[in-house]
């Protein structure tokens, strides 16, 4: 009786182990991905992006999507009405968010703790839709450029999130299955071969093989990224797919408005709309794009300050120019307001960008797409230095200083001349020293010092005509 007990107990703990051995199903996925929103970069502007990304989630809820991932590039400029337009639109989403930060999100210490601050960490781990994800910024994991401790901080998490994945495959016998591991990041590691050049586009050689290396010992299923702008699919040599999605703003590859969706085990390109309206640019230089034909309530704002400001400086330079029988500083003044004004529908400080990313390009050297914008800005700014200096020299021999309302509207210029320096070296890093609402309001503090000043001229010239 004890033997036939012993054998019934020994079965039973057979099954009961086997059992244990068997994982479960695992689910099947439901999730999608889009490309980057970046509210505020298109035609239309904030209005035209938020539209248009807000029709995209609308699709996303008629479909019932659970999870959805965006990598990157939530907005342009981070100023507030671009992060309340997009946080209206997210509202409207029925999924859950997985968002990595891009670009434009985070350009420096600063804007990484506002990122934090307002979606969330920027790298992360996290179960959802069937898959496991591993979320990474690539903008502190690609260089060290914008802080050494937050580049070594993440590469630490990247090696316990992947390598914990790492190891022997799972085993068929057993029964162990791994759900999916998917990748996320803003910029993908190569744009179209695992050794092309370093490029704003890619992640840099060093960390590109880092970052792969590190994908194929945890057997990454797919990486998922943004930053392209168009939509394309490319893999490495042994399989490992990288999949960008060109978003709602602008697609320079004029795909439609779309996502692709992870449903049951295959991948599905889900088209909601056609292409984002282009915007005009000038040819072989599509990132340059006038504002002229796209309205912008605070760009043709700022344009007709500009040129009203200008024009009272060349009131001011005739009726004190009559009088000293020389031009003074009021026409230089006159002449830099005018070219702020042209350069609020021109963008001509994008035009020098795009100039330094072309070259870039061609050379394959990387530096020289801010270094060249910067020598052009630097030999600009010192031709204009030296003459202003040789024109106070030549005053002060005169026996002439320089006079207070000259000085103001001087000062008044000094601001949009220290934006269209710092946009012109790189767009992105715009907002480093001030965000854009504190830019326009130094501005119009400006050009009420340049329109107090002007106004003052002529009756203090006639005052003095009087008196003679």
């Amino acid at each position: 009786m004890s033997r036939y007990l012993l054998l019934l107990l020994l079965g039973l703990s057979l099954t009961l182990a086997t059992r244990r051995t068997q994982a479960e199903p695992v689910p099947p996925l439901d999730f999608a991905v889009i490309g980057d929103p970046q509210i505020g970069y298109g035609v239309g502007g904030v209005w035209g992006t938020a539209e248009r990304f807000t029709q995209l989630l609308a699709r996303l809820n008629e479909r019932g999507v659970r999870h959805l991932v965006i990598p990157g590039d939530l907005v342009q400029s981070r100023n507030w009405l671009e992060h309340w337009a997009l946080s209206r639109a997210l509202k409207s989403s029925r999924a859950e968010l997985l968002l990595a930060p891009g670009n434009h999100d985070v350009v420096d210490v600063s804007s990484l703790d506002e990122y934090r601050r307002r979606y969330g960490p920027d790298y992360y781990v996290r179960q959802a839709g069937g898959a496991t994800f591993v979320v990474v910024d690539s903008e502190t994991a690609r260089t060290a450029q914008l802080s050494e401790r937050e580049f070594r901080e993440q590469w630490a998490f990247l090696e316990r999130a992947l390598i914990e994945r790492a190891g022997p495959a799972p085993s068929e016998v057993a029964g162990v299955v791994d759900p999916p591991l998917f990748l996320v990041t803003h910029r993908p590691p190569f744009v179209e071969t695992e050794d092309e050049g370093e490029s704003d586009a890619n992640w840099p050689p060093a960390t590109r093989a880092r970052l792969l290396s590190l994908c194929r010992r945890a057997r990454v299923t797919a990486i998922l990224a943004g930053h392209l702008h168009r939509s394309q699919t490319v893999s490495t040599g042994d399989g490992i797919e990288v999949r960008v999605l060109c978003g709602s703003a602008r697609c320079f590859d004029a795909s439609p408005i779309g996502f692709a969706q992870y449903e049951s085990g295959q991948v599905r390109l889900v088209n909601v709309a056609p292409p984002p309206p282009v915007p005009v640019s000038v040819p072989h230089m599509h990132q340059w794009t006038p504002r002229l034909f796209d309205f912008s309530l605070r760009h043709w704002l700022f344009t007709v300050l500009f040129a009203g400001a200008s024009w009272l400086c060349w009131r001011a330079a005739r009726a004190s120019g009559r009088e000293a029988r020389r031009p003074d500083l009021f026409s230089w003044a006159s002449l830099a307001l005018a070219f702020f004004a042209l350069n609020m529908q021109l963008d001509f400080d994008e035009a020098i960008s795009e100039v330094g990313r072309l070259l870039a390009r061609r050379t394959g050297v990387f530096a020289l797409r801010h270094g060249l914008s910067l020598a052009l800005v630097a030999v600009f700014a010192t031709l204009v230095g030296a003459l202003f200096a040789l024109r106070l020299a030549r005053d002060r021999r005169r026996g002439r200083g320089l006079e207070l309302e000259e000085a103001l509207t001087m000062a008044g210029c000094v601001v949009p001349a220290a934006w269209f320096a710092l946009s012109s070296i790189s767009h992105h890093d715009i907002g480093m020293l001030f965000d854009e609402m504190i830019w326009d309001a130094l501005t119009l503090l400006g050009l009420v010092a340049v329109f107090w000043a002007t106004t003052r001229v002529r009756p203090l010239v006639r005052r003095g005509q009087r008196e003679l």
